[in-house]
């Protein structure tokens, strides 16, 4: 005995035959594993921006440095004041 797979266009011929409610019931057994076979994965808009930033990180390294960081000009202005407080320097803002 031979069984041969029925071809789209002899089910579609049959699930014609259906009636209306039959019809949807059908419909409504196939969707959901057609629509997961279909899905294509989408990035998230967190991968979006995680990649932004490792595309920014990878700009800033690429620039040339300034010439005086936060943290040292931070550091030498300290230590100015500090001579200043102690009568080191008499003019802080030369």
């Amino acid at each position: 005995m031979t069984t041969d797979t029925p071809t789209r266009e002899q089910i579609l011929v049959l699930a014609r035959r259906l009636s209306p409610a039959d019809q949807a019931y059908l419909v409504a057994q196939l969707a959901p594993a057609i629509a997961e076979a279909l899905e294509v994965p989408t990035p998230s808009a967190g991968d979006d921006a995680w990649r932004r930033l490792d595309q920014l990180r990878e700009e800033f390294r690429a620039m040339e440095p300034g010439p005086v960081s936060m943290a040292e000009q931070l550091d030498r202005d300290r230590r100015e004041r500090d001579a200043a407080l102690r009568g080191e320097r008499s003019d802080v803002h030369a």
